[in-house]
């Protein structure tokens, strides 16, 4: 049965040991989209830079996916992942998918590791230069996935803002009792949903990426439950 990938990741963050502080929510009075947003900017680059700067955090990514049949019949999958930065030369990644089936990427400054348990798979190569490094060609010479790569690196502000073309500030919402900035951005490639708690700790709390080539791309729903 041929599948076909359709283009919307959607993600629900939390984060392990980042705990934010109680945030004060003023009441939205127009829903009007205010184009490129100069409270949209300070709010997603804070986050991008806050990011960047931790030395050491860890978060769960719960997704989910949407698979394209020839029957044109849309089928769910799903996958739970929990991943560990420590900067500047180590990164974690566990992978369970909906499944059963289990990755594990481990990163040490010196070497990357990929196993594989239910298949008995195991793979080593040589990478030094740290995260930053490693995700690239983790991403580019392995052909792998790595969602959400680019909050991993420590040039998370400076390629976002790059990438950016558009962004507006929708909304100010509620995600699990948590008050939220809502952001919508576009790049070349995707458009991006992002809400973003107020406080000391602006860690992403959903984002949802549409693929503008979505022939080649997946609809995953993630969610960051619990980071550190």
């Amino acid at each position: 049965m041929k599948m076909l990938y359709v283009g919307i990741l959607i993600t629900t963050m939390s984060w392990v040991q980042m705990v934010g502080a109680e945030p004060v929510v003023t009441p939205k009075e127009n829903t009007q989209l205010i184009e490129k947003s100069s409270e949209a900017e300070d709010v997603l680059m804070r986050m991008a830079e806050f990011l960047a700067k931790t030395p050491r955090f860890s978060f769960n990514l719960n997704s989910s996916y949407e698979v394209l049949q020839e029957s044109g019949q849309k089928i769910e999958f799903g996958e739970n992942r929990k991943v560990i930065v420590n900067r500047p030369n180590g990164l974690r990644v566990e992978v369970a998918h909906s499944d059963g089936e289990q990755h594990l990427v481990l990163y040490d400054g010196k070497e990357i590791t990929a196993f594989s348990p239910s298949k008995n798979v195991y793979a080593q190569t040589p990478k030094s230069g740290g995260i930053d490094e490693a995700v690239k060609f983790f991403l580019r010479d392995l052909g792998m996935r790595l969602p959400l790569a680019l909050l991993l690196t420590s040039q998370f502000p400076t390629e976002i803002d790059r990438r950016t073309q558009e962004l507006d500030y929708v909304e100010r919402t509620v995600i699990d009792g948590v008050p939220a900035h809502h952001l919508a951005g576009r790049t070349e490639t995707v458009d991006y949903q992002i809400w973003i708690p107020d406080g000391a700790k602006p860690l992403p709390l959903r984002i949802v990426l549409t693929y503008k080539n979505s022939e080649d791309s997946q609809l995953t729903g993630q969610s960051f439950p619990g980071g550190t």
